[in-house]
């Protein structure tokens, strides 16, 4: 009965967006992949905010019933599975179709953030909207808990959103992506593919300079070189800006056009944001989520950044399932090249600590949640301290940061 019940709910929901999106005819541009998809659909939207009227789905709702309840402009703080008493979507299907036959809501261009959690969520995604663009930034390990046993799993129910387009509609594709470069070939719809490593990508980006102040990065377009200056932290971002651009230009934005509206662009909170913390320390926080990927890329910037002293807040990284004990303790080793001190944190805090030991012998302190790792960690930054704070967005590595933070920035 509640499976019939939550059927229902979803068909109606599904209807009501179709009909208001219907009214509205915005173009529909969906981004998708296993990693920077918020940012690179905050980029895009800066882009196309300079022209057009555009609308982008909030924070992370981006699931079928996430998106669907945020095109109709209803706010739902319940987890956002169709799961909920009899009354309470009652009441949010009334709302549904006033909003659909009545907002006064209206826009050009829609922007989406589009998200799996298992197998069979994007065909339900399909049944609310279907792209006329499609972004896809790139596969890694995800999810593996939920049904997903390789990165190959993963994308074969993400590139269902690409296949969904008809031979009018654009993918723009990361061609740097094994599993990307070699589905090309196969599509039918248009394609323009950006990247750095590829050189038949038709928009290729270089990295001149990576610093703590920001990014400089060359672009190349059919016959244009450019060079953008970013106030974004880490040589991994140059792919949001990179995907960004490639989606403005499949939609008609000149390259010159596209560089220059983000010239004010800053990532999402908890993205590798620069903050100053306590006892005149420096915070990279990065604690909106984690995966191995990820994870080694903050990293990276760790290591390339200078400091009297580099310490690494590793939380654990979830929904890796089997590949869990070997994940964690790679990113450990790794973790032993880039910084002086590692604080792991959550569940798996005793692997990072394993994969830490077997590379080197300083310091490392491991904690069962973050309330006790913030608690020690007041206690030990010094002046000069650069810090790293990333991990699983369940292990509240952001409370660290948060009880980190200088006294005038807390919240």
């Amino acid at each position: 009965m509640q499976k019939f019940f939550r059927k229902l709910v979803f068909f109606f929901l599904r209807t009501f967006v179709r009909i208001k999106l219907w009214r509205i005819k915005p173009q529909i541009i969906g981004i998708t992949g296993s990693y920077a998809k918020t940012s690179t659909r905050d980029a895009l939207a800066m882009i196309l905010g300079s022209k057009y009227v555009v609308r982008k789905n909030r924070g992370a709702l981006n699931t079928e019933y996430g998106v669907s309840l945020d095109l109709l402009e209803i706010s739902y703080t319940g987890k956002v599975d169709g799961r909920h008493s009899v009354v309470a979507w009652f009441k949010i299907l009334i709302k549904g179709f006033w909003n659909a036959f009545f907002s006064k809501e209206h826009y050009q261009k829609l922007i989406l953030e589009l998200g799996v959690d298992k197998p069979g969520d994007m065909d339900l995604i399909l049944k609310v909207i279907k792209p006329d663009l499609q972004i896809v930034t790139g596969i890694t390990l995800n999810h593996v808990e939920f049904g997903f046993a390789t990165e190959k799993d993963i994308w074969d129910e993400k590139k269902k959103l690409v296949y969904a387009l008809d031979k009018k509609g654009t993918a723009v594709l990361n061609i740097d992506d094994k599993y990307i470069a070699e589905e090309v070939k196969n599509l039918q719809c248009q394609i323009l593919t950006f990247g750095e490593r590829n050189i038949v990508a038709d928009l290729k980006s270089n990295i001149i300079a990576s610093t703590v102040e920001g990014l400089e990065i060359q672009f190349i377009f059919k016959n244009e070189t450019r060079v953008g200056k970013f106030a974004i932290l880490g040589s991994f971002h140059a792919l949001v800006l990179n995907a960004a651009i490639a989606g403005a230009l499949a939609l008609g934005i000149g390259l010159d056009e596209a560089i220059q509206a983000l010239n004010n662009f800053q990532l999402p909170e908890h993205r590798m944001t620069k903050i100053q913390g306590i006892n005149h320390s420096v915070i990279l926080d990065s604690t909106y989520n984690a995966s191995p990927k990820t994870i080694a890329a903050a990293l990276d910037l760790l290591k390339t950044l200078k400091s009297s002293r580099k310490i690494a807040v590793l939380g654990s990284m979830n929904e890796l399932g089997e590949y869990c004990e070997k994940k964690h303790i790679e990113i450990g080793n790794l973790a032993a090249d880039c910084a002086d001190i590692l604080v792991a944190i959550g569940h798996s805090a005793d692997l990072l600590t394993q994969g830490w030991q077997s590379k080197c012998s300083q310091q490392y302190f491991a904690f069962e949640n973050s309330d006790l790792a913030a608690e020690f960690l007041r206690n030990f930054v010094k002046e000069g301290d650069l810090i790293l704070m990333k991990g699983s967005h369940s292990v509240n590595v952001d409370k660290v940061v948060e009880g980190l933070k200088e006294e005038g920035n807390r919240e």
